[in-house]
């Protein structure tokens, strides 16, 4: 038989025997698939429900994600932006559980980064320096604006430019933060 056949040995040639006289010669195998799973769903829930809490997410979500999960089930996530690290949100959410959830197992640390990687959000970035940066634009704007007073020719639009000016500064000093 291994001379028509190659790669045949002698266990899949005992195989296809024994399947044979049990389901019938040419019958079909069905491959079920198998599901393991080696975390409980509550688990899941209970860190993505910390992760888009006020402890992790000062902002309103915007959108949502889908996760699916091995077995087929698909839980939706709000899309949010966070406002710390990865690697911060695993060590609180860990204290978190010791403290107030001292009966609950959370999940390990590398199954809580993949989580956190499949939920993607955006993660605000520190703006340290913006402040410097926003000082120096306003004496930069009040050097303009005195130039534009000591021009006595363009008395029609320097009003115009001093309000413009104005409106760029407080800009810079609010909004542009934001960002």
């Amino acid at each position: 038989m291994q001379l028509f056949i190659p790669g045949l040995t002698g266990y899949r040639f005992s195989a296809a025997r024994l399947h044979a006289a049990k389901y019938g010669v040419g019958s079909k195998v069905d491959i079920i698939p198998k599901v393991v799973q080696r975390f409980d769903d509550n688990q899941i829930a209970h860190f993505v429900d910390f992760i888009i809490s006020p402890h992790v997410c000062t902002d309103l979500p915007f959108g949502e994600k889908v996760l699916k999960l091995s077995s087929g089930i698909e839980l939706f996530i709000p899309n949010t932006i966070r406002n710390m690290g990865a690697t911060r949100i695993i060590d609180q959410y860990l204290l978190y559980c010791k403290e107030m959830c001292s009966d609950f197992e959370p999940l390990g640390k590398s199954s809580l980064f993949t989580i956190l990687d499949t939920c993607k959000a955006s993660t605000r970035k520190s703006l340290q320096g913006i402040n410097y940066f926003a000082a120096e634009a306003g004496e930069a704007f009040d050097g303009l604006r005195k130039m534009i007073e000591d021009k006595v020719t363009l008395c029609s639009d320097s009003e115009r430019l001093i309000e413009n000016l104005k409106r760029a500064r407080f800009y810079l000093k609010s909004d542009y933060k934001v960002h």
